[in-house]
């Protein structure tokens, strides 16, 4: 994650809130960014077994407008 933070959060005004992992185990990350006015964003990061980013989903729309659950909380 310290590769994510740096590539994908320290080069913008985003700080990495909350990092969880799903209960199913596997590679994938539930991140909570928030940028300097504390407006928060949702994202699904899935690394690969070198520790290489394979996808990463933004799901910030869909948490706001409700129609998606994001359990991983601040």
């Amino acid at each position: 994650m310290d590769y994510v933070r740096k590539e994908y959060t320290e080069s913008a005004s985003l700080r990495v809130a909350t990092i969880c992992k799903p209960l199913f185990g596997g590679s994938g990350y539930q991140v909570v960014l928030e940028d300097s006015s504390g407006q928060s964003y949702y994202v699904i990061i899935v690394l690969g077994t070198t520790r290489n980013l394979v996808t990463m989903d933004d799901l910030t729309k869909e948490v706001r407008e409700g129609t998606t659950v994001f359990p991983c909380h601040q």
